[in-house]
């Protein structure tokens, strides 16, 4: 996914009204959020932060056919009080790091 969060400020996406607050890209009500996932973990969880503002998550489901993905963007979409239609993966989703859009 890269270093910095930079390389994911591209030319598409919101290009007005964007802000960065703690390494997270934020336009207007779209969250924009870097996560690493641990899939086949015991519980579901969001596990904390890493020093890049990358946000740590546990998955208790294979990461097999999208069960994984599909459980996170439950779980995100529970989290931002959300439904899951309004959540999707624009880079990642079969690799453990991944960049979320959210529309709240």
């Amino acid at each position: 996914m890269g270093n910095s969060h930079n390389s994911f400020i591209w030319n598409n996406g919101c290009r007005r009204n964007k802000k960065i607050y703690n390494k997270q890209i934020f336009c207007m009500n779209t969250v924009y959020l870097k996560v690493k996932v641990k899939a086949a973990a015991k519980k579901t969880e969001i596990k904390g932060k890493m020093a890049d503002g990358t946000i740590k998550i546990s998955i208790a489901a294979p990461p097999e056919k999208g069960h994984a993905n599909k459980k996170l963007i439950e779980l995100l979409a529970d989290r931002f009080k959300t439904s899951p239609q309004n959540i999707s993966i624009v880079h990642g989703v079969g690799s453990s790091s991944k960049l979320i859009k959210i529309i709240i």
